[in-house]
């Protein structure tokens, strides 16, 4: 028998419960784009409309906020229209495709001054997935490939044509297809196996159920969507059917993860053991990876396994170590440095000061520029990681104020003031990057060479290739075509410029 006092408080938590819920609704009276929407445009403003007066002054970038799943931030401009009892954020740059966000009102004041329940609208924008890709060579079709998308614009047929068929004209039904690759989704969406047919088998019909097998990978999920076991068949094994239990298995691989389902191994099998028979106890490993992380949960560094070690048992203490890598993390976690080791140095043991570098990378980051410094050697001091480590190249991202790539450089060279970083420093290739009014990505061209000038960055740069991209009203991607030459006017930018391939994109997912 329920007590008149348990009764009273359940009575009062249910009502505390339905007070926020109601608050929470009053809040937000109506969105667009609205909860839960999908084919949401990537250069949307965003605008909530409000059931209840707010105090004007909690309006900005700590209590309006946008997140993309799983959580990153995005930066916009607010408005409040207090007339209208309206907030919009409008993105600084068009949003991702294929991507769900968050906009979240947090600790807003009604206009007596008391905090309302936070409130939040949830959308995904378009998919924008490629339907085909066309090759040319000298400037008529070679061959294409065309994809057939789901409702949820995930690919489930992909083939290939490499000829025009009898009648010799493209993009109908005579033409010859080579190959033909099935992916295959379980209800969450996450793809469980990739069919790669060969031929149409007897029947000379693609599509039908002889079309003939070369290959597959398959892959189980967890019910956090990770990946629990890849596997890769090449072969139908001695009974000639395919998907059986003697089917010919390339390798196949495993994963583990932490409390946190967080990648903690990955472990990849050649074959069978003595036994004979996959996926059992004895199976043949190939090498086994260790995944480490710090004390924010980043992955700071994986050691890779590819031996038993004397003892000859793998998964032991003993396992010999083949190389490692490490990285390190700055306060608003951003990479700032990564190194791979691939040695263990002289005194043979690994984990300690002399273990042999293969590579270094580190980062710097500045709100107009991303650069990469890629090195190769200890310096004159022998020592890594020291003020005199030997460049090999880096990489440079300039930005503009939205924070848009503007320009990439590689740099190769000190130049002749011997240093680097500085104006003089040799140019591998650039590219430059275009957008339209809606900040939609319009052109990349790549310059290879400087010009007569002698100057990189100059007027008369050489063109190496570049892309063009064609957008629709709502931002999605009609095209994206790379033209290689200049045609036979020698001029760039011009209708007989030498496409070399195209991508076709369905707008409407």
């Amino acid at each position: 028998m329920i007590s008149s006092t348990n009764f009273s408080c359940a009575v009062a938590v249910i009502s505390s419960l339905l007070l926020a819920t109601g608050a929470q609704a009053a809040l937000i009276a109506a969105a667009s784009p609205a909860d839960g929407a999908e084919h949401v445009s990537v250069q949307s403003t965003l605008t909530v409309s409000l059931g209840t007066a707010i105090d004007a002054r909690g309006v900005d970038a700590e209590h309006v906020v946008l997140t993309q799943e799983p959580g990153i931030p995005v930066r916009g401009s607010i408005t409040y229209d207090a007339a209208g009892g309206s907030i919009s954020f409008k993105p600084l740059r068009p949003l991702a495709f294929a991507s769900r966000y968050r906009l979240t009102l947090k600790q807003l004041s009604d206009a007596g001054g008391a905090v309302l329940p936070e409130a939040s609208i949830g959308f995904k924008t378009y998919v924008n997935p490629v339907k085909r890709i066309i090759g040319f060579r000298n400037g008529s079709v070679a061959s294409y490939n065309d994809f057939s998308n789901n409702a949820a614009g995930k690919v489930e047929w992909r083939t290939r044509f490499g000829s025009a068929g009898v009648d010799n004209t493209w993009f109908n039904a005579n033409d010859v297809a080579n190959s033909r690759i099935r992916y295959t989704y379980d209800n969450a969406g996450n793809k469980t196996m990739e069919s790669y047919y060969q031929d149409a088998g007897a029947d000379g019909k693609w599509g039908t159920a002889d079309d003939t097998l070369g290959a597959y990978f398959s892959t189980s999920f967890g019910p956090h969507h990770n990946p629990l076991r890849e596997v890769a068949a090449s072969g139908p094994g001695d009974d000639r059917t395919w998907h059986t239990a003697d089917d010919v298995v390339s390798y196949y691989a495993t994963y583990s993860y932490d409390d946190a389902n967080q990648p903690l191994t990955y472990e990849r099998y050649r074959g069978a053991g003595a036994d004979g028979v996959l996926f059992s106890d004895d199976d043949v490993l190939d090498y086994y990876e260790v995944y480490t992380r710090d004390s924010q949960g980043e992955l700071d560094g994986s050691i890779r396994y590819g031996g038993p070690g004397k003892d000859g048992h793998w998964l032991t203490t003993d396992d010999t170590v083949v190389s490692y890598s490490a990285r390190a993390y700055g306060a608003d976690g951003e990479i700032l440095g990564q190194a791979a080791y691939g040695a263990a140095g002289d005194d043979g043991q690994w984990f300690t000061a002399d273990d042999v570098v293969d590579s270094y990378s580190r980062s710097e980051y500045a709100p107009d520029h991303t650069a990469y410094i890629y090195y190769y050697g200890p310096g004159g001091d022998g020592v890594w990681f020291t003020q005199d480590d030997v460049i090999n190249y880096y990489s440079l991202y300039e930005k503009n104020a939205v924070g848009n790539r503007v320009r990439y450089a590689r740099l190769t060279a000190a130049g002749a003031d011997g240093q680097w970083g500085s104006a003089d420093d040799g140019v591998e290739f650039y590219i430059l990057y275009n957008y339209d009014a809606a900040g939609n990505l319009t052109r990349e061209v790549k310059y290879s060479n400087m010009g007569a000038d002698g100057k990189w960055y100059s007027a008369d740069d050489v063109i190496d290739s570049y892309e063009q991209y064609a957008v629709d009203p709502q931002g999605n991607k009609i095209s994206q075509a790379r033209f290689e030459g200049a045609g036979g006017d020698r001029q760039w930018f011009t209708t007989d410029d030498d496409i070399a391939e195209k991508t076709e994109f369905d707008t409407r997912i």
